[in-house]
């Protein structure tokens, strides 16, 4: 995720319209706007769910900051300066002055270059580079991981995929400190990869009454690349409808490694 809750909820008002800093949007225009995020909503007399406005706002939002890439795209929509143009009365620097005090919290900025507004790291070192995967998943991540030059950091639920397999191997025969987290259950013990001979690998039980699982699927690469999102390791995974996203932002990057580093440290 881009966005802390907090900020998600904070922004719900000023998508809505309800802010009186930007464009008023009806329940119609709402879906408008939402839609092409991967939504396929309809006003049928009011919003989905019954909904209000400000309601349907937070939910869509929600569920757009699961996927970084989208969540980029849509913050930088907000003050796309196309939404005020018959808007005289509305001063597009005051909504920017806002936003960016609300994602200041998550390290983030909207920062005018050419006269379009694009998100930035909050200290102006470089745009928050985002890329979301469709298609090829497997291709992109090896093309991660080969990238690596120091550290290859892996915790996904599931892993079979030899190919992925083998291009670890290889980085760690290279000298790059390569880790991986698993589940230990049937699916990864019998799948015919040798992960404890191959690198250092942590199996996690399942735990709790309601043997709950290590659910993660994410790579962290020398602490500055996150590679994340629905896709396991998998043969089957290739096959599936799936998504990564490819966060290249320090801070975020080491909010995962902190995660790897509390699951490896874990009886």
């Amino acid at each position: 995720m881009l966005l802390d809750h907090l900020s998600v909820d904070a922004l719900k008002e000023i998508i809505t319209g309800d802010s009186d800093l930007t464009p008023y949007l009806s329940g119609p225009k709402l879906i408008s706007w939402f839609n092409p995020y991967g939504f396929d909503d309809e006003y049928a007399g009011g919003l989905p769910e019954h909904l209000s406005r400000n309601a349907y706002a937070l939910m869509r939002v929600k569920e757009i900051n699961e996927d970084d890439g989208k969540m980029k795209a849509f913050l930088e929509s907000i003050v796309d300066s196309r939404r005020f143009a018959n808007e005289t009365n509305l001063d597009i620097g005051k909504v920017v002055e806002k936003v960016n005090s609300i994602i200041a919290n998550d390290q983030l900025k909207l920062i005018e270059v050419a006269g379009v507004y694009r998100l930035y790291n909050a200290d102006g070192s470089g745009e928050a580079a985002v890329t979301a995967v469709f298609e090829e998943i497997q291709a992109k991540i090896l093309q991660e991981i080969e990238s690596a030059e120091f550290l290859v950091w892996v915790a996904v639920a599931w892993f079979t995929d030899q190919t992925l397999y083998d291009a670890l191997v290889a980085k760690r025969k290279a000298g790059i400190d390569v880790k991986v987290i698993l589940n230990d259950d049937e699916i990864n013990r019998s799948c015919g990869l040798n992960f404890q001979n191959g690198f250092r690998t942590k199996w996690i039980p399942p735990d709790g009454h309601f043997n709950n699982i290590m659910h993660h699927k994410f790579c962290v690469i020398d602490l500055t690349k996150v590679v994340h999102g629905s896709y396991n390791w998998t043969n089957k995974a290739r096959f599936n409808q799936e998504s990564v996203s490819i966060t290249e932002d320090r801070a975020f990057t080491e909010e995962f490694a902190k995660a790897f580093v509390t699951l490896a440290a874990e009886e």
